[in-house]
């Protein structure tokens, strides 16, 4: 299971819907836009702090993963990843789901699922903007 949600998330990479190491993650974090954090096994202390407080900044939930940073680096071409962030709620919710162990990452998928339906919500009632013709 652990290797169909590091594929996805190698997938997610390609669609640019992933920032990866710590300052990206930051980024996304303060930006809104991160929907899951994701933690090597083997991230410092220092590096959990952060992850935390970036999650703390709009709710969002951090989970740590059965992968080490080198397992989590090979999949991205890099020597070596501690932190990662899915910036799509879709996927992000696909992605607890594919680890398939919801006595451990439950909360996190029912958080993420409250927030995907939070967004669905919002475009439902969000009137479309007509454009006119002949203008941009």
């Amino acid at each position: 299971m652990l290797d169909k949600a590091l594929n996805l998330l190698a997938i997610s990479q390609k669609g640019g819907n992933l920032a990866i190491g710590e300052d990206p993650v930051g980024a996304a974090a303060q930006a809104g836009k991160a929907r899951l954090i994701i933690l090597a096994s083997d991230a410092a202390g220092h590096t959990r702090r952060r992850a935390e407080g970036f999650g703390a900044l709009h709710h969002t939930p951090v989970i740590s993963i059965d992968a080490d940073k080198s397992r989590l680096g090979g999949m991205f071409g890099r020597s070596s990843v501690a932190m990662a962030a899915l910036t799509e709620i879709k996927l992000a919710r696909s992605f607890l789901e594919t680890l398939g162990e919801p006595e451990r990452y439950g909360e996190a998928l029912a958080q993420v699922t409250e927030k995907a339906e939070a967004i669905a919500r919002r475009k439902l009632t969000k009137p479309r903007r007509k454009r006119e013709r002949g203008t941009r």
